[in-house]
């Protein structure tokens, strides 16, 4: 899944990437998103970032249930006896984590640029590190979603066999790796076997510009088609 701004032929690399290695894969684009949109994908992004509780949440929240979607169609399609692999970028990332929260088929997820925790504490404006984002305030509509969906707020959906992976840039300051190592911290507290499950791989020198950066690709896709 893409990245806020993104849409689904922008994926189309990593999905012949897995095509070629004997993986179906899938993308879709997210509401709003694509053809979906209105055609200025920096505009809507700068809209969403304006009012981040109250936009980005049931982005969020309905990206993810259509993802819920794409997995059953998939499932209809192919075997998927042996579960879902599922990665995004960004907030397609944010989505994947949750997608794994409300659907025991998905096994293996991989994010890159992305964090477990909707409220994401220390998010700063994109491209300005120095610069605290006001992410201003849910309405009741956006909190559903959030309350919901948050993997944050439901850590106990992860008490189970899944692998989490999240490549990350040590300088990113829009999606601080606290807001990862915060998710493991407290699953470690209730399920410390669920957290070993978790991995937090950290990229020097990188911003939020690594959701392209090509090592953190690479290593996701390892991630997700190791067998273990």
């Amino acid at each position: 899944m893409s990245y806020l701004g993104g849409y689904g032929e922008r994926n189309l690399p990593m999905l012949e990437r897995f095509a070629a290695a004997g993986h179906p894969a899938a993308s879709f684009g997210a509401p709003g998103h694509g053809a979906r949109g209105s055609g200025d994908r920096q505009e809507f992004a700068r809209h969403v970032l304006a009012a981040f509780r109250k936009r980005m949440w049931p982005l969020l929240g309905r990206t993810t249930l259509e993802a819920l979607r794409v997995l059953d169609w998939l499932g209809g399609e192919m075997d998927a006896s042996e579960g879902f692999l599922v990665g995004g970028f960004s907030m397609g990332g944010d989505a994947a984590i949750a997608l794994a929260g409300i659907d025991q088929r998905v096994r293996r997820v991989a994010a890159i640029g992305s964090t477990p925790d909707w409220s994401r504490p220390g998010m700063h404006e994109l491209g300005k590190p120095a610069s605290p984002l006001d992410q201003g305030e849910a309405d009741a509509y956006a909190e559903w979603f959030a309350a919901q969906l948050d993997p944050m707020r439901h850590l106990d959906r992860f008490r189970r066999e899944l692998a989490i992976d999240f490549e990350l840039g040590a300088e990113d300051r829009h999606i601080p790796e606290a807001n990862a190592r915060a998710f493991v911290d407290a699953l470690a507290a209730l399920d410390p076997p669920a957290s070993a499950t978790v991995e937090i791989n950290v990229h020097p020198g990188l911003d939020h510009g690594v959701v392209s950066d090509q090592a953190a690709k690479d290593a996701a896709f390892a991630f997700l088609l190791d067998p273990a």
